[in-house]
């Protein structure tokens, strides 16, 4: 009996240990690992490569006409030189294309456009000379037109925005174009006329242009940009011609300069 009962005790007290012992080291917890997400890098818009596109707006052109009435006269010579000028607008349209290289956040490139213009002014013009004798007086009617120009220009500008998506730049070349231009009269004295003219001609001339725009790409392909451009074509003659008593000689140039503001739709290779 006692026996039993020690071996009982024994027993109980073998229970306890190893129950005290389980829950002073309790077995480890299984956990999920938790994987946490980089954040997502923001990819740059790449401009370089090569594009078209097409392109229309707003021109106004100022046209300046010097003229010069020299008489060969000892006392009076070039007493009537100047220039008269008129301004007007009208619509231009074309296409073009070029190539940009960029770096970080710079962009080079080179770029041509051809435009058509149907734009054309006329004036009416009277040039006198009633302080002396005998009065020598032109008068007539000039008109003057854009057929078309084109440009070769070089840009230089920056990104900027979400994703460098937006280019702003200047730009500046060459600009090349042919000018209508005609002029009807007659050139008069007190005694009569001394000259008829009758010109009608057009003429192709090289300038210089410079400007600068903002572009926007609202996908990979395509971008949208508005371009500002001043565009100088020269000064070309457009009368030189002699008389006879009193011996003279009237000439008559034409200068043509015009502004443009021109939205345009590029597709990027």
């Amino acid at each position: 009996m006692n026996r039993l009962l020690l071996s009982g005790i024994a027993a109980s007290a073998l229970l306890i240990s190893v129950g005290s012992a389980f829950a002073a080291d309790p077995l480890p917890m299984m956990t999920t690992p938790v994987v946490v997400a980089e954040p997502a890098m923001e990819t740059a818009y790449d401009w370089t490569g090569a594009f078209i596109g097409v392109q229309g707006g707003m021109a106004v052109r100022q046209f300046a006409f010097p003229f010069l009435l020299d008489m060969d006269d000892e006392e009076i010579d070039d007493f009537a030189e100047g220039a008269f000028r008129f301004r007007a607008g009208g619509f231009v349209a074309g296409g073009g294309g070029g190539f940009n290289f960029q770096t970080n956040s710079m962009v080079f490139g080179v770029l041509g456009d051809i435009n058509w213009s149907g734009f054309k002014a006329a004036s009416g013009i009277h040039v006198t000379t009633d302080y002396v004798e005998p009065t020598v007086t032109f008068d007539g009617d000039i008109f003057a037109g854009v057929d078309w120009y084109g440009t070769l220009r070089a840009r230089a500008g920056f990104t900027t925005g979400y994703e460098g998506r937006m280019l702003v730049y200047g730009t500046g070349g060459l600009a090349y174009g042919q000018t209508r231009l005609g002029v009807t009269g007659t050139v008069s004295d007190g005694g009569g006329v001394l000259d008829e003219m009758d010109n009608t001609f057009a003429y192709r001339s090289i300038g210089w242009t410079v400007g600068g725009g903002v572009e926007f790409a609202f996908s990979d392909r395509l971008t949208f940009k508005t371009e500002y451009l001043f565009v100088n074509l020269g000064t070309e003659t457009l009368i030189d011609t002699d008389f006879t008593e009193p011996d003279g000689e009237f000439a008559l140039g034409v200068t043509t300069r015009f502004h443009t503001l021109q939205g345009g739709l590029n597709f990027h290779f």
